[in-house]
């Protein structure tokens, strides 16, 4: 697991031997971190983007007037997008790290993410919509109204649902792209701050101000059903191995280690 603190310092915990093995500093607070393979990719407070191979920086892409808010890396791993409170993204060639384009949006982006066929991005902002880009030609080709600053957003592996969190809200939607709305309403205990497919896209972790809970969905029953909820709190979560565990990004920067249900 990737993961960095406020006074710029990154590392990485190795969830089979439960320590840190790498550490490495990127020179102002981290505020989004991504994998590029076996590389770390860090933004920043100071609108750097860092990339790192086996603790040394190799890289940097683009540069934001602003903080780095949100990255994500293309399923093809040859592009990453990046973006931050200057309202716009970016998307940057990993080969020769070269940006290739840059779109302005109307509101601060606070999340970004590639649909996993590649071919759509997806914006969330400040202003509660989902912009809905074509990456080839950064055309803006629809948008989501959700009424709140939006959170976080994170796409199921089939491509078909992306679950929202929006902010101060105790409830995460499940959006349905092809009828492009809410087509589930889970409840997390208490205001949520990010979510977290499984690799089956049947379990979604939620990490709250109060809480991380865990919920799975059946097809059978075509219905949600919350398997464990645990009292730490969590600003971000993300599955081990094989979604045999949880790891819970505390709110002093510090790592939880769950069991899962």
């Amino acid at each position: 697991m990737l993961f960095g603190g406020s006074d710029g310092n990154a590392g990485v915990y190795a969830l089979a031997e439960e320590k840190v093995i790498q550490t490495f500093n990127a020179g102002s607070a981290v505020t989004a971190t991504a994998w590029w393979g076996d590389r770390a990719v860090i933004g920043t407070s100071a609108g750097t983007v860092k990339i790192f191979e086996q603790g040394k920086e190799i890289a940097q892409v683009g540069s934001h007037a602003g903080a780095v808010t949100s990255v994500s890396l293309h399923p093809s791993g040859k592009m990453l997008a990046t973006a931050g409170t200057d309202k716009h993204y970016a998307v940057h060639e990993l080969t020769t790290f070269k940006t290739v384009s840059q779109v302005y949006v109307e509101a601060e982006i606070t999340c970004i993410s590639f649909h996993v066929d590649g071919m759509l991005f997806f914006v969330g902002s400040s202003d509660g919509n989902i912009r809905v880009y074509d990456i080839k030609t950064g055309t803006q080709m629809t948008y989501l109204e959700t009424g709140a600053p939006i959170v976080d957003l994170k796409f199921s592996e089939n491509g078909t649902w992306f679950a929202l969190v929006q902010q101060n809200s105790a409830s995460v939607s499940i959006w349905d792209i092809r009828k492009q709305s809410v087509v589930h309403t889970l409840e997390s205990g208490s205001p949520a701050t990010s979510c977290r497919w499984d690799h089956s896209g049947m379990y979604l972790a939620i990490g709250g101000t109060g809480s991380v809970s865990v919920q799975q969905f059946t097809k059978a029953t075509k219905s949600w059903a919350e398997l464990v909820r645990k009292a730490a709190p969590a600003k971000d979560v993300a599955w081990g191995s094989k979604a045999g565990s949880l790891v819970a990004l505390t709110p002093e920067g510090g790592l939880a280690l769950l069991a899962a249900p």
